[in-house]
C-alpha cells in the first residue's frame, strides 16, 4: 500500500489517542524522518493484516498523513472515511509500469509528499520484494524511509532513511541489513529481501 502526506495539522485526540493505544499495548514509538519533506516510506515485514493497523496507529500518533495506494477493494465500506481522513491513493496491481509512473509523477507534482509502500504486496509469504519503490526513489530523487514494527521488542517506527544509489545490490544489502534484527508477526511469512 502507499501514502500521500500532506501539510501536518495540529495534533488533536484522534493522535493523542493512537499514541496512548500503542503505549498502552507495551509499544515504543520510534521516529526518525529525513529532512525532505517528500520520501517513499516502505513497511516491512509485511505478514499480517495486524501490520497495517499497526502501521496505521503509528501514523496517527506521529500525526503524519500518507497516501495509501493500493486496491480501490481496500478502501470500501466501512473504511472509506477513516482512510479518506488520512489520505487514500486506490490504485489497481494491473497497472504495473503505469502505478509506478502515477506515484513518481506524484511525488513531483507536491511540494510535500509521502508514499508509504508495502514492497513485499501481501501478508503471505513471496519469494522476492516488488522493485516499484527502488525506482520511484531513484526517479523521484527522494529519500527511501525504512519504516518497522517489530514484535520481539515492540518497537514501531521509522529507522533509518537514505538516498538509493544505481547499485541495487548494495541497496539490497542495506535492506537486508537493516531488517535483519526486525521480528514479524508471523515469521514464516516473511520472505527474502531482494528484487
Amino acid at each position: 500500500m502507499a501514502s500521500t502526506c500532506s501539510d501536518r495539522t495540529p495534533p488533536g485526540l484522534i493522535n493523542r489517542l493512537a499514541a496512548f493505544i500503542l503505549r498502552k499495548l507495551g509499544w515504543k514509538l520510534i521516529h526518525n524522518p529525513p529532512p525532505s519533506p517528500s520520501s517513499v516510506i516502505i513497511a516491512a515485514p509485511h505478514t499480517s493484516v495486524v501490520d497495517m493497523i499497526m502501521t496505521g496507529l503509528y501514523l496517527l500518533a506521529i500525526n503524519e498523513r500518507c497516501y495509501w495506494p493500493g486496491p480501490s477493494l481496500l478502501f470500501g465500506v466501512p473504511f472509506r472515511r477513516v482512510v479518506a481522513s488520512h489520505g487514500e491513493l486506490t490504485m489497481e496491481i494491473a497497472e504495473g509500469r503505469g502505478h509506478t509512473n502515477r506515484l513518481v509523477n506524484l511525488l513531483r507534482s507536491k511540494e510535500r509528499v509521502n508514499l508509504l509502500l508495502v514492497p513485499e504486496g501481501t501478508f503471505f509469504y513471496v519469494p522476492r520484494w516488488h522493485s516499484g519503490f527502488y525506482h520511484i526513489t531513484r526517479e523521484a530523487n527522494v529519500p527511501l524511509v525504512l519504516a518497522y514494527t517489530d514484535y520481539r521488542k515492540r518497537e514501531i517506527g521509522m529507522g533509518e532513511w537514505f538516498y538509493p544509489g544505481a547499485d541495487k545490490e548494495a541497496v539490497i544489502a542495506r535492506l537486508q541489513n537493516f531488517y535483519a534484527d526486525k521480528t514479524p508477526l508471523f515469521p514464516s511469512r516473511a520472505g527474502p529481501i531482494r528484487f
